[in-house]
């Protein structure tokens, strides 16, 4: 079996695009759908995942990193979500349903 050389740029490249990769499946599964799609385009504004993730430093703990990400995400959808209308209305998404909780005696 032989083995040929892979030029230093196209090596690093690999590495990286499976770093991303990996990174992504991580923010996928703690991200909601909705929220996942709108960090997707968030970062279509950036020039690259690894932007994004390499500014999360490799001493920064995975909590704070999660942490990160729902609050760009939430920036994003109360971007989206402030729009308003001709009347100059705010239109802001359904407010959560309210848990009733009975008193235990």
């Amino acid at each position: 079996m032989s083995f040929t050389r892979m030029p230093f740029t196209n090596l690093h490249a690999t590495w990286q695009k499976a770093t991303e990769l990996d990174a992504n499946r991580k923010i996928e599964r703690l991200l909601t759908k909705e929220e996942y799609s709108i960090f997707k385009s968030a970062l279509r504004d950036l020039n690259s995942w690894s932007e994004f993730w390499n500014n999360i430093d490799s001493s920064t703990t995975r909590a704070i990193a999660v942490a990160k990400v729902k609050a760009e995400v939430q920036l994003r959808m109360m971007s989206v979500y402030h729009c308003t209308s001709s009347e100059d209305e705010e239109v802001l998404p359904p407010a959560p349903k309210k848990i009733k909780v009975k008193a235990s005696e």
